[in-house]
């Protein structure tokens, strides 16, 4: 490795020690639940960016097929963003890749929402950023559970103990939709339209309904990696037709 590449990965690395978490403060009213934008991250990346004298380039990687489908009235498209960061001092520059999916009964705000939803994704995971929410599975616990909460929590009136032991109902807690899970699979069944295209429903034991695999965004030979009993972090979205997966990784490590 040459001199300038290792200077370019010093500075990628002092601003990912440097960048500040993104929290998931907007709020999907729709589908209900939360999410970061992409003026969030670049908000807290472009500072740092001129701090270390870095350019980023952010365009369609056409080495890769465009690929869409249409299925009724719904646009589904899959293609490539590539990622190019550039130390302006030295002109030695990085290149990294990766898939954009979007869906949309307009083909124009299917390609919207699959570039919004890459770039976020790519720039978040390449700069190690990491994204608070109360309800993302991969979040650890880090801060201990305030004085004050505490004392209400061991502090019981008599009046709700008497309550509570004359209750017979409870009331379920809806749990918000998260776009990234880890969950493990108990159930796989292979299905076919009424068109002769393949997909997956998949049982997991973090979701009370079944999770839709389509080959446009899980490509077909990647589906033997799913198997029942197994656990992975789903990246999940919601859609007219419910869950759906958009990609997987396995968690731990598997023969």
């Amino acid at each position: 490795m040459n001199k300038n590449t290792t200077n370019l990965h010093t500075k990628i690395k002092q601003i990912q020690a440097e960048i500040t978490p993104l929290i998931r403060t907007e709020r999907n009213t729709h589908q209900n639940y939360k999410f970061f934008n992409e003026l969030q991250i670049l908000k807290a990346l472009k500072p740092l960016l001129e701090k270390h004298n870095l350019a980023l380039y952010l365009s369609d990687d056409t080495t890769q097929p465009f690929i869409h489908e249409r299925e009724g009235n719904m646009h589904f498209i899959k293609y490539c963003k590539k990622l190019e960061i550039v130390d302006c001092e030295t002109e030695s520059k990085l290149e990294f890749s990766d898939w954009a999916c979007g869906q949309n009964p307009d083909l124009a705000k299917a390609k919207g929402a699959a570039e919004t939803y890459a770039i976020k994704y790519l720039l978040s995971k390449f700069f190690l950023i990491k994204v608070l929410d109360e309800n993302d599975p991969d979040l650890p616990v880090e801060d201990p559970l305030p004085e004050s909460t505490e004392s209400k929590v061991n502090k019981i009136e008599p009046a709700q103990t008497e309550k509570s032991k004359t209750s017979s109902k409870t009331l379920p807690v809806k749990k918000e939709f998260s776009p990234r899970i880890t969950a493990t699979i108990k159930k796989f069944k292979e299905k076919t339209d009424k068109n002769g295209n393949k997909y997956l429903l998949l049982g997991l034991d973090d979701q009370t309904n079944n999770v839709f695999v389509f080959p446009y965004l899980v490509p077909e030979e990647e589906w033997v990696n799913l198997k029942v009993g197994q656990t992975y972090n789903f990246d999940l979205e919601q859609s007219e037709k419910g869950i759906i997966l958009k990609g997987f990784e396995g968690v731990g490590d598997y023969e």
